[in-house]
């Protein structure tokens, strides 16, 4: 008896009771998407316009760009719904290096010629060169190694920005040379050498194309250069 009650409770309302509660209503009915044509093609332009500059689209920022192209102020939350049936989704992009097969064979060959290999293979050490100097480029960052972008529906970004280094993106601005530190003999003096040789600018002087900030057109300003052979000669 008790399982007969059970099985009434939980059948459906109609069937319970007998009658067809089922709508009458055919075909699509409700009120009319706000989302017509023209506002999602805005949707498309600002979105697409972020994503393949690298840069994250915040609600915020597509609310005031929205404003902008089509003359509508649309809350947040009606953007969050209005995204949500564009099927918005996030994608990270990372930036690729661009060194050659080439360069990273080169790079492993100059490592393995500098092993001292005198003690035998169980004691491998670099060689140690006093006479020899380093140099390195300090680099300043002008973008960040992954970031994320916002997409909508099939939209997709496929190149990522490229750098010649992941650890040191872009712009050089100072070198640094070093040597190993020991102890020089000048003048019949020795002196404790630290091995600091000196930090150079990495930059050129170049003239402006036109009026700016900096002063009249032809005015010499500073400008940052890469570091290659010709810098070093």
């Amino acid at each position: 008896m008790r399982d007969q009650e059970r099985a009434a409770a939980d059948a459906p309302l109609d069937e319970a009771l007998g009658v067809d509660l089922s709508s009458n209503r055919s075909g699509r009915y409700g009120g009319k998407s706000k989302l017509t044509s023209t506002l999602q093609e805005g949707y498309r332009k600002v979105i697409e316009r972020y994503a393949h500059s690298w840069r994250y689209l915040t609600r915020r920022e597509l609310q005031r760009e929205l404003l902008k192209a089509t003359d509508q102020y649309i809350s947040l939350g009606g953007i969050q719904i209005r995204l949500k049936r564009m099927k918005v989704r996030t994608k990270t992009i990372k930036t690729k290096p661009i060194l050659t097969e080439e360069s990273k064979k080169r790079r492993i060959r100059y490592c393995l010629d500098n092993i001292d290999r005198t003690q035998g293979t169980n004691k491998l050490k670099f060689k140690l060169e006093k006479n020899m100097f380093h140099a390195d480029g300090s680099w300043f960052y002008i973008t960040e190694e992954s970031f994320k972008v916002l997409l909508i529906e099939e939209m997709d970004v496929l190149i990522a920005p490229t750098t010649q280094y992941k650890s040191h993106i872009q712009e050089v601005m100072f070198l640094s040379v070093i040597e190993f530190p020991q102890v020089v003999e000048y003048e019949g003096k020795a002196y404790n050498f630290d091995g600091k040789i000196g930090l150079f600018p990495c930059t050129e002087k170049k003239s402006t194309q036109r009026k700016s900030k900096t002063g009249p057109k032809g005015t010499m300003v500073e400008v940052s250069r890469n570091i290659d052979s010709d810098f070093y000669e």
